[in-house]
């Protein structure tokens, strides 16, 4: 909310490797997932579309806050790493 993005929410991947005490449902993740976590950004980010008039390296679509991305990166913990999710 600090960022302007009020909407936004978090995603915290609490998922450790697949032990012999595991549920036969659950799913099989490497150790490295514990240090990953998402940022779901509200629907109201603004999306970049590619026009006639643009030119032939231009994306197709772009979209993103890299404002709140880099401060996002830049406060989380080091051994971390932040996932992006934009609708």
């Amino acid at each position: 909310a600090a960022l302007g993005k009020p909407g936004a929410t978090i995603t915290r991947y609490n998922k450790g490797p697949f032990k012999c005490t595991s549920s036969c449902m659950d799913a099989t993740y490497s150790t490295e997932w514990r240090y990953y976590w998402q940022v779901n950004m509200p629907a109201s980010t603004d999306a970049t579309w590619m026009t006639c008039s643009d030119n032939c390296e231009t994306p197709i679509r772009y979209w993103g806050d890299t404002v709140a991305e880099c401060v996002i990166n830049k406060l989380c913990p080091s051994h971390t790493y932040v996932i992006f999710k934009y609708p």
